[in-house]
């Protein structure tokens, strides 16, 4: 087989994987503006015989959807923006300095990324009901920092020992700069991929979490997307979902996860294939 040959079957290879792995978010798309009556037709259609925008003028009006996303946007950069720098100053200060029990404490990040969220639930809302938290922006925001904290310490460990050579601390050092210095000007700047991944990560986690909101919201003013979603289920005709209405509203609550990976797509790129995983 020529080489010529062998590219273009990688290249068919690549855009099969590709049509894959985007043909449901085309049909989401298409979905969001279809009618219900399109929904129910006995053999499925790609392309419906008519679309509406309906679908999303319920949601903008009808709903208190744009309220939710508000409460999504809030919640997720709060705890990403809170997240991330706790996260890369512990990152440092595990590649830099030498302190008793460094191993145990490398240990204890893995075992906290370890255990699933719903075995903290019930001791959390014991200590949310101590603060007189319930229902509060700022009781999600620190449970979902407490545990992203150790996920963004972890990864952003194997960031600073790819990109940022202890030498540079040290000739730093000898021109007079202190240590909030070499983080702010030479740390930093060289691991601003890894940090920038690391906040998509994390901003992620939030965007997508479920349980911790579902447990410590309760008015629909305060409620996240995933809960507005979660909560329409058997709302449609006949007890079946809301098809129209769920598309739509996936496709809105999709576009500021697009818009950011869109924007920062080359410091997310170069952080996939730097230090990442090398610890």
């Amino acid at each position: 087989m020529t080489r010529t040959a062998r590219e273009v079957l990688l290249h068919l290879l690549v855009l099969a994987i590709l049509v894959v792995a985007l043909f449901p978010i085309f049909w989401m798309v298409l979905s969001s503006f279809k009618p219900m009556s399109e929904f129910f037709v006995r053999t499925p259609r790609v392309f419906a015989s008519e679309y509406t925008l309906d679908n999303y003028r319920q949601v903008f009006t009808l709903r208190s959807f744009p309220r939710n996303l508000f409460n999504s946007v809030l919640v997720a950069t709060a705890t990403s923006a809170t997240a991330v720098p706790l996260g890369f100053l512990a990152a440092y200060a595990v590649v830099r300095y030498r302190f008793a029990g460094k191993s145990l404490f490398l240990a204890f990040l893995l075992i906290l990324q370890m255990i699933p969220a719903v075995v903290l639930i019930s001791p959390l809302a014991r200590v949310v009901r101590f603060f007189q938290a319930y229902d509060t922006y700022h009781a999600i925001v620190f449970i979902e920092m407490g545990f992203a904290i150790p996920i963004c310490t972890w990864l952003l460990i194997g960031f600073i020992k790819e990109s940022c050579p202890r030498e540079l601390d040290e000739s730093a050092m000898i021109d007079g700069c202190g240590t909030l210095g070499i983080l702010m000007r030479i740390v930093l700047p060289l691991a601003r991929a890894g940090v920038v991944t690391v906040f998509l990560f994390v901003f992620l986690l939030s965007w997508e979490s479920l349980i911790i909101p579902l447990t410590f919201l309760g008015s629909r003013s305060m409620q996240t997307v995933p809960l507005v979603i979660a909560s329409l289920h058997g709302q449609g005709p006949g007890g079946s979902p809301p098809w129209d209405t769920l598309m739509a509203m996936a496709v809105v609550y999709s576009l500021p996860i697009i818009l950011m990976a869109f924007v920062l797509q080359q410091h997310f790129v170069k952080g996939l294939i730097s230090g990442a995983v090398k610890f």
